[in-house]
Order: structure tokens, then C-alpha cells, then sequence
């Protein structure tokens, strides 16, 4: 029988205290990624985190499409488009420059943030269009406790980052909802 929502969120306590390195946290759409990795931060189960790392989200048309996938930093709620002018059947227009250096920077900022953890929401198929970026954030694991939230896709960056041997993967499709 799969465990429910209620045991994952237990068992993702336990491995912050026992000192995991890193947190990934993966499902499909609307299994409640980015809901557990808010309710984390809201316990103070990630210390520093609020301040430390990106947030992605998109912003919709009137009919519900994405319009364009917008970057944050944590540090200064700073934010530009990484994404936008979706084509059918190939998705959005990678702006790569903008990955290049505004999310770089953004990932130097969670760097040198004095808390001990780091929180990605999200990484998915976008940053595969800036190697910079990947570097960047790949090395922020090196540097930092990092909580990220994982698109359920077989990139090279997100299959970099769950074969770390230092991190602690959570599918939340494994899980039952309450």
C-alpha cells in the first residue's frame, strides 16, 4: 500500500534533521511539488531558504496558456521572462541570454546567502538551453543544502541532479493524497 501524503512529509523531516544534503521533490503536474516545498520553507524546515534560490512560474493568457515562464530570485524578489511566444507542439521561445546572466546571478546570490539551504522551484526542460546556467546551478549543490523541486523529465540537468549519491529523491506520485 503506498504511504500517504502525511508519511512523506514525515519521512522528508526526518532526512532534513538526520542532515541530508539535499531534498528533490518530484510528481507529476499538480501533485502538490511546489505546495510541499512552500509548507517546508512556512516551518522553518529549510533555514535561510526564503532568501536563497529561484522560483519559476508561469504567467497565463486569459484562456489559461502560458504567455510567458517568468524567473525569481529569492534574494531581492527580482524578475524577468526566461520563456515566452509558446509554439504549438514545440513549446516556448528559450530566452538563453536571459538564463545566462540574470539567472546566474541569481544562483550566485543563493550562494553567498548566509542560511544553510538553498530552494529551487523549479527545474525542468528550460535550462538545458543555457550551459552556463546548468553549471551554475549544479555547483550551487556543491555549496549549498539545496530543496528543488523536480519536473518529471529526462533532461541531462535534472538526471544530474538526482544522481547525486547526496540526495534524497521524493516522487510524490508514489504517495497517496489525503
Amino acid at each position: 500500500m503506498a504511504q500517504s501524503r502525511k508519511e512523506v512529509w514525515q519521512e522528508i523531516c526526518n532526512e532534513i534533521r538526520r542532515g541530508s544534503a539535499h531534498i528533490l521533490i518530484t510528481g507529476s503536474r499538480g501533485s502538490g511539488k511546489t505546495t510541499l516545498l512552500e509548507r517546508l520553507l512556512k516551518e522553518g524546515m529549510l533555514p535561510g531558504g526564503e532568501q536563497a534560490g529561484i522560483r519559476s512560474f508561469a504567467m497565463r493568457n486569459e484562456d489559461g496558456t502560458p504567455s510567458q515562464i517568468i524567473l525569481e530570485d529569492r534574494s531581492n524578489g527580482q524578475q524577468q521572462a526566461i520563456a515566452e511566444g509558446f509554439v504549438p507542439r514545440k513549446g516556448p521561445k528559450v530566452k538563453a541570454e536571459v538564463l545566462d546572466h540574470f539567472g546566474v546571478q541569481a544562483i550566485e546570490h543563493a550562494k553567498s546567502a548566509s542560511g544553510c539551504w538553498a530552494v529551487i522551484d523549479e527545474v525542468g526542460f528550460l535550462e538545458n538551453a543555457s550551459p552556463a546556467y546548468c553549471r551554475a546551478l549544479l555547483s550551487l549543490f556543491d555549496q549549498k543544502r539545496v530543496a528543488a523541486v523536480l519536473r518529471k523529465k529526462d533532461t541531462a540537468l535534472i538526471g544530474a541532479i538526482r544522481s547525486r549519491t547526496d540526495a534524497v529523491c521524493f516522487d510524490l506520485d508514489d504517495f497517496e493524497k489525503e
